[in-house]
């Protein structure tokens, strides 16, 4: 059994008690670790933990716990860890919400939750759910959507007056065409 899992638990415990250097260098143990046994298959979560913990230090610094998530975000996708994907994305939309980023905490929340059977067995799946249906309901995500939209139309229509006035052969009509759109 890795270490690296086992060093995390009380590097948790220290910061729930307000020890968060303490829970931090804990971490950077585990971390270190982990890289010495080549077990990689907690990192994602130990990301995660790392982003609580120092949201837990500074609440008004978010940008180091915000790339402490989507880093563990990355690495549970490229593990194919769902769960773990879940438990850092559901961090991280937490963390978009409180700082009145809705739109970033929908988007980074809907891919985690897609495809999960609902189930009472993963309180975080239930939570994320929650989490979600309050986003869609949102003003912000309801204007971002509407701005998409717009911006849709607007491409659109870009490509249909290339066509009308240039033609489908035109080099502007192909990569207004072919160019993949930047809708978000």
């Amino acid at each position: 059994m890795a270490l690296a899992q086992f060093r995390c638990g009380p590097g948790r415990t220290e910061a729930g008690v307000g020890e968060t250097d303490a829970g931090l260098q804990r971490l950077d143990d585990a971390f270190t670790e982990s890289e010495r046994t080549e077990q990689r298959w907690y990192e994602a979560e130990m990301h995660r933990i790392r982003g609580e913990i120092l949201l837990k230090r500074d609440p008004a610094d978010t940008a180091a716990a915000e790339q402490s998530l989507q880093a563990a975000i990355a690495i549970a996708q490229s593990q194919k860890a769902r769960s773990f994907e879940l438990r850092a994305a559901l961090s991280l939309a937490k963390l978009y919400r409180a700082t009145n980023r809705d739109a970033d905490a929908h988007s980074v929340l809907a891919p985690a939750v897609e495809g999960f059977p609902t189930t009472q067995q993963f309180p975080e799946l239930t939570e994320a759910q929650t989490l979600l249906a309050a986003l869609s309901e949102s003003d912000a995500l309801k204007s971002a959507a509407a701005l998409r939209q717009q911006r849709l139309h607007l491409q659109t229509s870009l490509g249909n007056a290339l066509i009308w006035a240039k033609g489908y052969q035109a080099l502007e009509t192909s990569a207004a065409l072919c160019a993949r759109p930047r809708i978000g």
